[in-house]
């Protein structure tokens, strides 16, 4: 599994686990994982009644206050994500899944020296992790002070594959922007035709391992739940057979660790399938 661009480096070996250094950024990352915590009723009754008086004060604005207005709004938005979190973890330590683990989605920041991701995360249903942004440019003109200075319009449609809820994407967005620079950069200035133009820039992973059958009746038992949105394999961005990626469920709020595994060597899932069909 590796970068189409700039490979990554080795992991560094900076964190302790269980009393020794991590072997990879993923044992890492696993070790950040906490038992679900037991949600103070008063924590949450005192958010509900704040977001009541910030939603009151935001009905209160002029036009002419709209600047002030979108940070109360902002302000608004943090107060209802927090509530949901608490509420979700409330949830989950009533419905008895104590066997599921906090996830901190503070992995998926985490970069090498080159600024690219060593954690990706990858979809059940495909085994491709892709960041990309795609830049247009049009609209040559000269810059109306007389400087002598021209400007081009500038458009991105940016994408991450899979597609993942706002708060994970919002863990790469530096990664994107990187790649915003780099697509519109390459991007040549056209004085004579001024025509549109485009250009894409990437990164991409490949997951290359097999769950084993153990893992697949616990992504099986956390799908039939309905505790989950989504589920996904977080995995280090260049792994090798073996190594121990996690399956981690996304509940519209919060990150869970479902299950950790090493990946299945070719030779051992044949042995296997072999075994069990004699």
């Amino acid at each position: 599994m590796s970068w189409s661009l700039s490979g990554l480096m080795n992991p560094s070996r900076s964190a302790k686990v269980s009393g020794r250094q991590p072997a990879t950024f993923i044992e890492k990352a696993a070790s950040l994982a906490k038992p679900c915590p037991e949600p103070s009723a008063s924590e949450i009754a005192s958010l509900k009644g704040r977001e009541v008086k910030v939603r009151q004060l935001m009905g209160s604005f002029h036009p002419v206050e709209a600047k002030i207005r979108a940070q109360v709004e902002q302000e608004h938005q943090k107060i209802l994500k927090r509530i949901r979190e608490l509420e979700n973890i409330s949830e989950m330590r009533s419905s008895g899944s104590s066997e599921y683990r906090l996830m901190s989605l503070e992995p998926l920041t985490w970069r090498n020296k080159e600024g690219h991701p060593v954690i990706g995360l990858f979809a059940l249903g495909s085994k491709d992790f892709r960041l990309m942004s795609k830049a247009t440019v049009s609209n040559y003109r000269k810059d109306p002070s007389g400087n002598g200075n021209w400007w081009r319009d500038q458009e991105f449609h940016d994408s991450v594959t899979p597609v993942v809820p706002a708060e994970i994407m919002a863990c790469f967005n530096d990664v994107i922007a990187a790649l915003r620079d780099k697509a519109v950069k390459s991007i040549p200035w056209d004085y004579d035709s001024f025509r549109t133009q485009s250009a894409e820039r990437w990164l991409s992973a490949e997951f290359e391992g097999a769950i084993p059958v153990e893992v697949k009746e616990k992504i099986s038992t956390a799908q039939s739940s309905g505790r989950f949105k989504d589920i996904f394999i977080m995995a280090e961005t260049k792994m090798k057979a073996g190594e121990d990626p996690l399956v981690v469920g996304w509940d519209g709020a919060n990150c869970w660790l479902i299950a950790s595994f090493a990946t299945t060597p070719l030779e051992r899932l044949i042995a296997d399938e072999f075994s069990v069909k004699a």
